[in-house]
């Protein structure tokens, strides 16, 4: 079955025409308690940091979480108004399906409100301190279908995962800069973190559901964190609130939804196929950077360009450099291939992440092809395709998730990469898995993929720096 649905997210054909209203990308938790989160300074760190944890862990404090959560899915650049923003992690169409909860040490369970950079209490819990014993918090991160699905049809679905994804990457980064680990806990499946987040006990507008993802541990470094959150967790808790409503005229999918429904499946205790990487020595990344740069620079100046320049050229080191940190820190079940052209000392073609060729020459009319006629992809100097073997998703269902989810944490550390390196990153959603044969690659499906260069983006089109100010 989940084959057959994996199939169908490719259709381009079979795309959803949207009404006029785009569905409001902010969620809000009417009738609850609001805790504004304090606005401080900015640390200023290299940004070798990004990838690995600064060596003196802030404590958990309000001042400490309100920062991990505003360069991790806070608001950094706006177009105009505040419903056409840019956000730390990038989302498909800039719609952003994902939402994000805290469940903290006092049982305390808490909405992100991102528009607002505040806290919306939505339950009281049974504290959960004694899973966490070094301190630390959970984090807890949903998505909102319709949001991608009002745009993309179907192939929404994926999109939402990989969005999911860049969004656990993008904590991963803000962590780090905290001196803190931002650890998945892969066994906590959807229907556990439902009830946690008091979800069976919402009704939400048709077409509107919200859906649990990926739980996540924030802990200091070598701390212990469990693999799942106990469902009992949710006994006799309380919860507040009523979410608000996107659109007056959402639809329902029913292949998304059996989507949902399958790729709960799986999820059991104590059981996880697909590891998660070592956190990096506190050198492995030192003298990669250029001198000078800022990693909180690099989070809020991160965009997604429209077109590439097409007479530029990057350096072999530049390459190489992003391939090594790419290749440290991706996670198990998903690999990437590079393809270059115009890279100084580098001849034009498809490398494997050791940057063995699998095939040289000009690749561009190639590149727009795959990614579904996307001409600026053509002129990008790099193009990362990320990969992965889907056999074992389709007998383990839940894996499908966790797949989509390290793809895009991967798409994500070579959006950062590339503005470490005054380049831009822009993430493609196209899935043409059969034309990858033609560069040998047939036993791995196409999840996601980043194209690198310099953005020629006009200045008309450019979104302008944003902060939050309290009034």
């Amino acid at each position: 079955m989940l084959r057959d649905l994996h199939e169908r997210t490719k259709d381009l054909s079979g795309r959803f025409i949207p009404s006029p209203d785009r569905p409001d990308p902010f969620r809000a938790w009417e009738g609850t308690e609001t805790v504004p989160l304090p606005l401080l300074d900015d640390p200023s760190l290299p940004c070798r940091y990004l990838f690995q944890p600064v060596p003196d862990p802030s404590p958990f404090t309000l001042e400490s979480i309100s920062k991990f959560l505003e360069l991790g899915a806070g608001i950094t650049g706006i177009y105009g108004d505040v419903y056409r923003t840019v956000r730390a992690n990038p989302s498909a169409g800039n719609l952003h399906p994902e939402e994000t909860y805290l469940l903290l040490p006092d049982g305390a369970l808490y909405h992100y409100n991102v528009k607002d950079h505040a806290l919306s209490l939505r339950g009281r819990l049974r504290p959960p301190e004694d899973l966490l014993p070094d301190g630390g918090f959970f984090v807890i991160t949903t998505a909102i279908y319709w949001r991608t699905l009002w745009k993309y049809g179907v192939r929404g679905f994926r999109y939402a995962l990989l969005d999911i994804g860049h969004l656990y990457g993008s904590f991963k980064a803000s962590g780090h800069l905290m001196g803190w680990r931002v650890m998945p806990l892969w066994n906590a499946s959807p229907d556990t973190l439902e009830r946690i987040l008091g979800f069976d006990k919402i009704r939400f507008p048709d077409g509107e559901g919200e859906y649990p993802q990926l739980a996540m541990a924030v802990v200091p470094p070598l701390s212990t964190y469990p693999s799942t959150l106990p469902i009992d967790l949710s006994e006799g808790a309380e919860f507040y609130g009523e979410p608000n409503r996107l659109s007056p005229d959402a639809v329902v999918f029913e292949d998304v939804l059996a989507l949902e429904r399958e790729t709960r499946k799986g999820y059991v205790d104590e059981m996880e196929m697909l590891r998660s990487p070592a956190v990096p020595h506190i050198d492995r990344f030192k003298g990669m950077f250029p001198e000078g740069c800022n990693a909180v620079e690099v989070i809020r100046r991160r965009r997604s360009p429209f077109i590439y320049r097409d007479d530029n050229f990057v350096s072999r080191d530049v390459l190489e450099n992003m391939v090594e940190v790419a290749h440290a820190l991706r996670e198990e079940g998903v690999t990437f291939k590079v393809f270059t052209q115009r890279v100084l000392d580098t001849k034009d073609g498809a490398y494997d992440p050791y940057l063995n060729p699998l095939k040289l020459g000009r690749i561009r009319d190639f590149l727009v092809k795959l990614t579904c006629n996307q001409k600026h992809c053509g002129d990008a100097n790099l193009n990362f395709v990320i990969v992965s073997n889907l056999d074992l998703a389709y007998e383990v269902p839940k894996l499908y998730r966790t797949i989509h989810y390290r793809s895009g944490a991967l798409g994500q550390i070579f959006y950062l990469l590339a503005e470490v390196f005054s380049l831009n990153g822009n993430a493609i959603g196209c899935f043409n898995d059969d034309l990858l044969a033609v560069y040998g690659i047939t036993d791995l499906s196409y999840i996601h993929h980043v194209s690198v260069g310099i953005g020629n983006t006009p200045e008309s089109w450019k979104a302008k720096p944003f902060r939050y100010v309290r009034k």
